[in-house]
């Protein structure tokens, strides 16, 4: 799933969409917005890197660890919260949460770090329960 996640994003890059905000760094790409050219954060290629590592770190502990049920999907719900949590400091479409006078996290990020509990929860869940999943022999 983070594998297809991280071809989507690339695709995003290159229909311009979910574009990062305004910045300086070296390795911001020039974008054309309502006829303005603006330097902004690739937070789209920032989003398929995290996810493809996800995928390598979610693929090397299916290989060699012993699983429960559960185990790899609640480690891919914290995953990808994580990474969305992250990857939107940077993007410029987030839609920020107000509670009284402050400017809070984002509302994506308010979900993405409820994902991450969430996870965690099913993750300790799995643990206590510790059915093992059965595979092929020749799994390793």
């Amino acid at each position: 799933m983070p594998l297809l996640q991280a071809i989507a994003r690339i695709g995003c890059f290159y229909a311009g969409c979910c574009y990062g905000s305004a910045t300086q760094v070296p390795w911001k790409i020039l974008i054309k917005q309502d006829n303005v050219l603006m330097y902004v954060h690739p937070s789209q290629l920032y989003s398929a890197l995290l996810l493809a590592l996800l995928y390598i770190l979610l693929n090397y502990y299916y290989q060699y660890t012993v699983l429960y049920q559960g185990q790899l999907t609640s480690m891919y719900i914290i995953g990808a919260g994580i990474e969305r949590a992250t990857v939107d400091m940077f993007r410029a479409d987030k839609i920020p949460l107000y509670l009284g006078t402050f400017t809070h996290p984002s509302t994506q990020q308010v979900l993405a770090m409820i994902m991450v509990i969430l996870g965690v929860v099913l993750y300790g869940y799995s643990m206590y329960c510790k059915r093992l999943l059965t595979f092929p022999e020749n799994r390793m």
